[in-house]
């Protein structure tokens, strides 16, 4: 019985999945994360990554029974907004743009606004 690691890497445009043994890479496998792009807007369904990696995990596992160790990497830049009010499936990709001419605005006007505490 093999000692077997799966890595988990979550990026911006795929999960990429790969099995190591203790010498070698031994299986590596990709899917693919649906961006929703429409004008200024970038977003993403972190209900549809879940339930991609669940599903590949079982299809992984049965092919690897000796898996014994997962690790996951999560570098991405987004952010998910939370709410008590509503239930919201919806993740901002760094390269959302709808907060641009806000930035601006701010960057102008912070240069001359003083905070008093």
């Amino acid at each position: 019985m093999e000692n077997l690691l799966l890595a988990i890497d979550v990026g911006t445009t795929s999960i990429k999945f790969v099995i190591f043994n203790e010498e070698r890479v031994i299986y590596t496998k990709s899917a693919r994360i649906k961006t929703f792009k429409e004008a200024d807007k970038a977003t993403q369904s972190p209900t549809d990554i879940l339930t991609s990696i669940k599903l590949n995990i079982k299809e992984i596992t049965a092919l690897y029974s000796d898996i014994d160790t997962i690790s996951f990497s999560t570098a991405m830049h987004t952010l998910i907004p939370i709410s008590h009010e509503a239930e919201h499936d919806t993740m901002f990709l760094w390269s959302d743009n709808r907060a641009a001419d806000t930035i601006l605005e701010f960057k102008k006007n912070s240069q001359r606004t003083f905070f008093i505490l």
